[in-house]
């Protein structure tokens, strides 16, 4: 699965633009007063303003060997969040991959992750040019397995894969290029963080066996084939 584009709620527009090109380096590709698109790899984040004080987690896909000299790149612009024993560089050794945790101005929950089950191999320097894509958003919910039963149920051609998980706290579903991360918002907070999983609208554009589609949440989730 290929996230395509992510399109996110803010009340912090113009600390977001200047964080995303300035702090991290990011192409953006389109600027307005209340909107903005950012290319992150061969996806694009976008952010549109909101009265609320909005904030997700989502992760993006780095080469799977260069989780410390991403740390070292990121330390060098912001405050990494440590997991519950120090650590800077989270391991997570069910998916064979490790990742780096930082927030950005509006407190969204960011994560660099490195899959060593994608091989994917770069020599040069790590800067922003090395960030794949987003690979990961997390959706909170009352009922997972209600919401993966939905994702799997609304088209006859389309399915989506558990990855990891077992319906109650969370499920990672699709793959290692990307994953719905859906939580259960009651008992799960985002981690490394004490920050409560809360639901706020977004839309995501994806493609899964060549095909398009376009999630949006809002109050209730609606799910078309484009």
């Amino acid at each position: 699965m290929r996230i395509k584009k992510l399109k996110l709620y803010s009340n912090q527009i113009n600390k977001l633009i200047h964080f995303y090109e300035s702090v991290l380096g990011f192409e953006i590709t389109k600027k307005k007063s209340t909107y903005f698109e950012v290319k992150i790899g061969y996806t694009i984040l976008a952010f549109e303003e909101s009265n609320q004080a909005c904030y997700y987690h989502f992760a993006f896909n780095i080469p799977s060997f260069q989780s410390l000299n991403a740390l070292k790149w990121l330390q060098k612009r912001v405050e990494i969040l440590p997991d519950e024993t120090g650590k800077l560089i989270c391991e997570f050794v069910n998916w064979n991959a490790e990742a780096i945790y930082f927030y950005d101005p509006a407190d969204n929950v960011l994560e660099f992750i490195a899959r060593k089950n994608l091989n994917i191999v770069a020599n040069e320097k790590f800067s922003s040019k090395s960030v794949i894509n987003i690979s990961e958003m997390a959706m909170p919910v009352n009922d997972v397995k209600a919401h993966f039963d939905f994702l799997n149920n609304e088209f006859e051609d389309f399915s989506i894969e558990k990855y990891s998980g077992d319906y109650k706290r969370f499920c990672a579903s699709g793959d290692e290029e990307g994953l719905f991360i859906i939580v259960d918002t009651k008992v799960k907070k985002w981690y490394p963080t004490n920050k409560p999983s809360l639901a706020f609208p977004f839309e995501i554009w994806f493609e899964s066996n060549n095909k398009n589609y376009h999630l949006i949440e809002k109050e209730t989730f609606t799910f078309e084939v484009l």
